[in-house]
């Protein structure tokens, strides 16, 4: 009886130490997949109001209002709010939209697209060029309420963001995008997880929450490939 009751106590003490791990790692692999989802919706969206509409910077309207509208056909849009806490979402003075997946997005910082130099083309393709795009569009992966109803501003690794550009979007903090793809606004200390959207989505981890100054775009890119 005795040995048995050890067993079990050297069981119990293993599964402490373990199941919290497997259970975060567990954690990390959603949010991975989950904004490998999403950057394959929005790259989908995008492309069919392209393809309906033309590049973004030749439209004859280019307004903010006519921008969100197309954007929205490709979407399936179950409730939209004036302003971003009433659906969730962490800005809270600014439209939101909930969509059928539970995913919320903002769109954000829109621009003028007929004075935008900068296409998708040319990051992928590691061009320097000026940091222009057509717009910002916030994706919160998991809004969290408070008791007044409020989203509560906890970004990290809830909000991700992606840069929609006249021919395309890609997601923020690609090598040769935004910042001109400096690593260090990619940062756990940061307030949301916008800047290393691109490393998640290419690198299918969020280890820049444990040994990001070990990490590069050009070097190791996870902390195990950093031992």
């Amino acid at each position: 009886m005795a040995e048995v009751l050890i067993t079990l106590g050297i069981i119990g003490v293993v599964a402490a130490l373990t199941i919290p791990s497997l259970i975060a790692e567990y954690k990390e692999k959603q949010i991975v997949t989950r904004v490998k989802k999403e950057y394959s919706m929005l790259s989908q969206a995008v492309r069919m109001m392209i393809a309906y509409n033309g590049y973004i910077n030749e439209w004859s309207d280019q307004s903010y209002e006519t921008f969100e509208r197309e954007l929205l056909k490709q979407l399936k849009v179950v409730k939209s709010c004036r302003a971003g806490h009433l659906c969730g979402a962490h800005y809270m003075n600014e439209p939101a939209h909930v969509l059928s997946n539970g995913l919320i997005i903002q769109i954000r910082n829109r621009r003028d697209c007929s004075v935008t130099y900068s296409t998708a083309a040319d990051a992928l393709s590691d061009k320097n060029f000026d940091f222009f795009y057509c717009a910002l569009i916030n994706v919160h992966v998991s809004p969290r309420y408070n008791s007044s109803g409020h989203a509560v501003a906890n970004y990290k690794n809830k909000v991700f963001q992606f840069v929609v550009y006249p021919d395309g979007v890609l997601p923020q903090g690609h090598r040769g995008t935004g910042h001109n793809g400096n690593f260090q606004f990619c940062s756990p200390d940061s307030v949301s997880s916008a800047n290393c959207t691109a490393w998640v989505v290419y690198n299918e981890n969020i280890d820049y929450n444990y040994c990001k100054d070990k990490l590069s775009w050009d070097g190791a890119h996870s902390c195990k490939e950093a031992k």
